[in-house]
């Protein structure tokens, strides 16, 4: 009886089993049954598998035999089981080499930077001595864009780009082939517009001009353009009116706005008005200002030595603040912070370029048979500034300082008329030519362009912006 007992619990086990099997395949595999009735002892063993299933005795059937099991194997073999695998996916595509972009803060140094972004100091001394010729990147200042390309696995650089000024950029790039930096200077993508102010002095021509929110370059400029009609420190009255229109760049990048040239300026005052119109030759394509009647305003030399400023002290007699005597004044002082470039105001020779007494660091230049200019108080002369070195018009020849005998930083200049002292913001220099012909006919279509713009600021308010007229340069 115990082995009929135990010969039922084997049985029952292998039904259970089956039965289990089964399950497994129809719900986890998607197998479906074979079509066409079960055999007879397959049935058997779905019906122990069902049974398992619910709480009522079981009804055991016999066990299958092994011709039974190879049977049902062949119905079904475990190698028709069809598993979808995972499709394969790709690992992420790492680059190369990792770009950095950043903007130079008080202190930094291109070294520095490059260094904290994990370059060599070997590496990044390779690429400022290499390119130094191109650009000093030893030269920086605040605010500067930096733009760099790293080799991910050596840390090697393999491009640097950086914003020299608004319209250029440095760029150097490493050339696989050679192993050599390339590194050259490239202008940077513009879109141009026209911007049209006008304005009324109330105290000087610069503060209205500034508060009308036109750049210190554009202020400049017109002081260059009309600075030899026009004393714009004394001639100048409260209720004179202004119009000015220049070029406003926008890099291709950004919103930030760059002060252009400026193509026409108005500026009425005691029943006069002084005037100046861009316009660029069609014979060779050069470019200078005329009044309306076609005669030019330029001049050989540079109506002002440094960007326009304030002059602090007038040509003639007047108390000096440091020998604390009334002494005469050959000169005129411009204030203007410390390193402010100074320009040479025409082509010429240089005379002397060194310590000379009171007048500290101090650079003369003999422009022509008849005049001389003179450059006191520098806080430091120019590299190649030397005598009997050649400079040109507009050429920087030092920078503001308070050298000598001064109070502060300023810049006195002078000039000479056969080696003697003249007022350089009275002296009458000679005038450049003067339009006539076909170019004086095309100068005066391109006055009537800019009439046309003037009626619209007066019409439309204090500024408007306008699309670029290609007319109008």
């Amino acid at each position: 009886m115990a082995n009929t007992d135990l010969s039922d619990a084997r049985i029952a086990g292998l039904g259970l089993a089956a039965g289990v099997f089964s399950f497994l395949c129809f719900h986890l595999f998607d197998v479906s049954p074979p079509a066409g009735p079960l055999p007879h002892d397959s049935a058997q063993a779905v019906a122990v598998s069902r049974a398992a299933e619910t709480p009522s005795p079981v009804a055991v059937s016999a066990p299958m035999r092994a011709e039974q099991v190879a049977e049902a194997q062949s119905v079904h073999p475990l190698t028709d089981f069809q598993v979808q695998a995972w499709p394969e996916i790709e690992p992420l595509a790492v680059p190369e080499y990792r770009e950095v972009s950043h903007r130079i803060q008080e202190g930094e140094s291109v070294s520095k930077v490059l260094t904290d972004y994990g370059v060599s100091a070997f590496e990044a001394d390779r690429w400022i001595t290499e390119t130094r010729s191109v650009y000093s990147l030893h030269r920086v200042y605040v605010g500067q864009r930096l733009n760099v390309k790293i080799d991910r696995r050596s840390g090697k650089i393999l491009s640097l780009e950086m914003e020299i000024d608004p319209r250029t950029n440095f760029v150097a790039r490493l050339d696989k082939d050679s192993g050599k930096i390339i590194a050259s200077r490239e202008p940077v993508a513009l879109e141009s517009s026209l911007r049209v102010v006008k304005g009324r002095i109330t105290t000087s021509f610069y503060a209205a001009a500034a508060e009308s929110k036109v750049p210190d370059k554009v202020i400049s400029e017109i002081a260059e353009i009309l600075g030899w009609d026009i004393n714009f420190a004394t001639d100048l009255r409260p209720g004179a009116e202004f119009k000015i229109v220049y070029e406003e760049l926008t890099r291709a990048e950004g919103a930030r706005k760059i002060p252009g040239r400026v193509l026409a300026v108005q500026i009425e005052s005691r029943r006069r008005t002084h005037e100046g119109v861009y316009f660029s030759s069609p014979e060779d394509g050069t470019g200078a200002y005329y009044n309306r009647k076609g005669e030019s305003l330029g001049r050989d030399f540079l109506r002002y030595p440094v960007a326009f400023t304030r002059i602090s002290s007038n040509y003639g007699g007047r108390y000096h603040p440091v020998l604390k005597t009334r002494k005469p004044h050959y000169g005129v002082d411009f204030a203007a912070p410390v390193g402010t470039p100074v320009r040479s105001v025409a082509d010429g020779k240089i005379l002397l370029a060194g310590w000379k007494g009171g007048n500290g660091r101090f650079v003369k230049i003999r422009h022509d048979e008849t005049y001389e200019s003179g450059y006191a108080h520098l806080s430091r002369i120019a590299s190649g500034i030397r005598p009997g070195a050649y400079v040109s018009k507009g050429q920087v020849i030092g920078y503001v300082g308070a050298s000598g005998l001064a109070t502060g930083p300023h810049l006195h200049f002078a000039m000479y008329r056969n080696g003697k002292y003249i007022n350089p913001l009275s002296a009458n220099m000679p005038r450049s030519r003067s339009l006539s012909g076909p170019a004086l006919d095309a100068f005066r279509k391109k006055v009537a362009g800019v009439d046309q713009v003037y009626a619209k600021a007066d019409a439309t308010g204090s500024a408007i912006v306008m699309a670029a007229a290609p007319e109008l340069r």
